[in-house]
């Protein structure tokens, strides 16, 4: 937050392209497995990992939202009950199906949050914008830590995974 009270907009962080890289928080996703009935939530980018982690979710990202698992990863998300909260964008869309395509066989259950259905649900009378992520949810709603177990219960309860 800035000294004049709006939230600091951060240039978003590149990587150079073809750079091998391992799927950001791979190191808490195999003590998830221990656990196999709570959701882990895969989300496109770090920002909303970090974000998600801070609100005590169980997360991890593969970075970006074309990228695949590889292959000598895909058993660390073996055992797993997965929600992909990509952004609610087309490459957020086609990201989120490409990868519960392969994931599927590996992953208990998969599920997509679908961001249309969390605005009708909330009741939100503005559309939902290009982009909306994760953190956007937060500062929508400007939940708290211990509130974060609401997004977990709107997404089961309510029928806003697809």
């Amino acid at each position: 937050m800035g000294q004049d009270g709006n939230m600091i907009q951060l240039q978003k962080l590149m990587f150079s392209k073809n750079r091998r890289r391992c799927p950001f928080n791979m190191a808490n996703l195999v003590s998830y497995r221990n656990d196999p009935q709570a959701s882990v939530f895969l989300m496109e980018g770090e920002k909303d990992c970090l974000n998600a982690l801070a609100k005590g979710l169980r997360t991890v990202t593969l970075r970006s939202t074309g990228a695949k698992v590889e292959d000598r990863y895909l058993n660390l998300f073996k055992y797993t009950n997965m929600t992909i909260c990509y952004d609610h964008d087309e490459a957020g869309a086609n990201g989120a199906r490409a990868v519960k395509q392969q994931l599927t066989g590996i992953c208990i259950n998969i599920e997509i949050i679908d961001w249309e259905r969390i605005f009708k649900k909330l009741g939100w009378p503005q559309p939902i914008k290009k982009g909306f992520d994760y953190t956007d949810y937060l500062i929508e709603t400007k939940l708290g830590k211990s509130e974060a177990s609401k997004f977990n219960k709107i997404l089961k309860k309510d029928n806003t995974l697809s």
